[in-house]
């Protein structure tokens, strides 16, 4: 990239956790059938259904992974970026002197992880940081550096117009 990041970040992996502990749940219950705590009836090629539940299992955290891997989100010196995808990527930046409004949103459930999301609007073009952590630190350092950066375009010579 070459410039300085400020903040980088994805997707929190607290805004998944129903898919780690739908994990959890078939791991333990595989370990269950493995000591023979939970009988498992007997048919051909019953003693697999414990290793068949493990790999039902990894299915989700996979997916949790997968899906974490695919988006990058940055805030550099002078813009806020997205980077979305592995092998075909697709970058998305908003410098901060446009940037109009941000947006932070949080459910109850993300204050109590401490995550949300955070929309960049230009009031043409959105990003959307989903389900960041710490989203508040992040809204304010973009508020900052929009700031910053309307100052130095505009010589000082006045505020930059409000963020909703």
């Amino acid at each position: 990239m070459g410039q300085k990041i400020l903040w980088a970040g994805r997707r929190s992996r607290k805004s998944f956790l129903k898919y780690y502990f739908v994990s959890i749940i078939l791991f333990l219950i595989s370990v269950l059938m493995l000591t023979n705590i939970i009988k498992v009836p007997e048919f051909p090629y019953s003693n697999f259904i414990p290793y068949i539940t493990i790999i039902i299992g990894l299915i989700p955290m996979i997916f949790v992974e997968i899906k974490r891997m695919f988006v990058k989100y940055y805030i550099i010196e002078d813009r806020v970026n997205i980077i979305i995808g592995i092998l075909k990527k697709i970058e998305d930046s908003i410098p901060f002197e446009m940037i109009e409004k941000t947006i932070s949103n949080q459910s109850f459930f993300d204050r109590i992880l401490k995550i949300g999301s955070v929309t960049v609007d230009t009031g043409e073009q959105k990003i959307i940081l989903w389900k960041i952590d710490h989203p508040k630190e992040v809204e304010n350092l973009i508020f900052k550096l929009r700031r910053s950066a309307w100052n130095k375009d505009t010589g000082n010579r006045s505020s930059p117009p409000p963020l909703d």
